[in-house]
């Protein structure tokens, strides 16, 4: 006769009961199509009431509801429940499922979806989508939360992407960070081709960006009322938002308040930004455009479209794109026809994005020393450590030449100790 199986505690166990490595419980059955499941619990009192139910729902002929409901399941009921966030927050998680968990898990049943699975979803995204590692952790973020709800219905006894994203996150994070940030020499380039080029007309525009590190919602929400140029100051208190995913069906415009209240801030104009209003006030004038458009009771907005609305995010991305492909076209043409040339370092522009203006304004800020708590305000951290993460990698190159600042101030001094030396000797 074969010996009963017995927990730790040396209970016992029934036909289908096991007890896992880890010490928790685990029932596994057929249902009537001979299809393997699984449920489990982490005590075994917990696990037999779980094992009543089951039988019960087999009696009954009902399927464990766990074993056929899908990601997309999940989160219809999670979007019907959730409560406690801000709208733009809100509509940013549905917009980033439907475009990039939706096409990829969606469709999978929750009680067959591994952390292997989930890891390989992290893995393609950084690998053939080239995304970030930050990015891949807001995606995270969202997922998780799904899977946390379908264990709080237990659904699901484990969260497979709990622990997932760290595992990923630590294997990738050796490897070199990409710079979002120009360098001056790229920055140089940047704003002479902005002038000296057929994409003049958006010269005010991102100068206002690079110089004032505003995030793109809220350039793009500025109003004449916003800015005061005899003072020389920009109040920002708003965003814009525009939802334009056709899987959301969602397409239109809102004004948002910020995420933190660190975003109602006050920003000094520097006299680029100045001439830059000035400028983009005088051509409008000239050309007859006027903002037509009125957003949730705002209107007046400063940086518009043909059509007399506010100009939107992937606009100005867009516009960027088009800009960086340009300008590395007469770099390149200039630089085969110029021989003398070819001995020099060539300066291209890299991808750039709005994010990348705001982060190169963050950069020159930290260069030139100024006090990370006026770069937080300016910018608008809620956190004031990732104000010192750029601080740091903006000032990292710069070690070497502070020693060498450091090393010429007691070489000047050198002369003096040494005279004060001899006077001190000779009496």
């Amino acid at each position: 006769m074969t010996p009963r199986r017995k927990d730790e505690s040396k209970r016992v166990l029934k036909e289908g009961e096991y007890q896992r490595d880890n010490g928790t419980y685990e029932f596994k059955w057929r249902d009537a199509n001979g299809k393997r499941h699984s449920q489990y619990a982490k005590t075994l009192e917990e696990l037999r009431d779980k094992e009543a139910e089951i039988l019960r729902d087999i009696l009954n002929g009902i399927t464990p509801i766990g074993d056929s409901l899908t990601l997309d399941d999940i989160y219809y009921r999670w979007v019907q429940v959730k409560r406690g966030l801000k709208e733009v927050t809100f509509n940013k998680y549905k917009h980033d499922y439907a475009k990039y968990i939706q096409p990829s898990l969606g469709g999978r049943k929750i009680a067959d979806l591994k952390a292997s699975d989930v890891r390989a979803f992290y893995v393609a995204l950084y690998e053939v989508r080239r995304f970030t590692v930050g990015t891949i952790g807001t995606i995270h973020r969202i997922l998780n939360q799904l899977l946390e709800f379908a264990v709080d219905d237990d659904l699901i006894y484990k969260n497979p992407a709990k622990k997932a994203f760290k595992a990923f996150s630590s294997e990738v994070e050796d490897e070199p960070a990409t710079s979002k940030a120009m360098t001056i020499e790229e920055q140089e380039l940047f704003e002479s081709f902005l002038e000296s080029s057929r994409y003049n007309r958006w010269q005010p525009l991102f100068t206002v960006l690079l110089w004032t590190g505003l995030r793109a919602g809220e350039l793009t929400a500025l109003r004449w009322d916003d800015i005061d140029l005899e003072k020389g100051i920009i109040t920002v208190d708003h965003n814009l938002v525009y939802y334009g995913d056709e899987q959301l069906k969602n397409n239109r415009s809102v004004i948002t308040t910020p995420k933190t209240d660190n975003g109602n801030r006050i920003i000094p104009m520097i006299p680029k930004v100045k001439e830059a209003f000035l400028r983009e006030k005088q051509i409008q004038e000239l050309l007859g455009e006027k903002c037509t458009s009125t957003i949730d009771g705002y209107t007046n907005f400063i940086f518009i479209t043909r059509n007399g609305g506010p100009k939107h995010v992937w606009g100005l991305n867009n516009a960027l794109k088009n800009i960086v492909k340009a300008c590395n076209k007469r770099v390149m043409t200039e630089w085969e026809e110029e021989s003398k040339a070819k001995d020099e370092l060539l300066v291209t522009l890299p991808e750039l994005s709005c994010h990348w203006l705001r982060h190169t304004f963050a950069t020159r800020c930290c260069e030139a020393r100024m006090d990370p708590k006026a770069i937080q305000s300016i910018l608008g951290h809620a956190d004031y450590e990732t104000t010192m993460d750029i601080y740091v990698e903006a000032t990292e190159k710069y070690k070497s030449q502070e020693l060498i600042y450091l090393s010429d101030y007691f070489d000047k001094l050198q002369p003096r100790n040494q005279s004060a030396s001899k006077v001190k000797a000779s009496s």
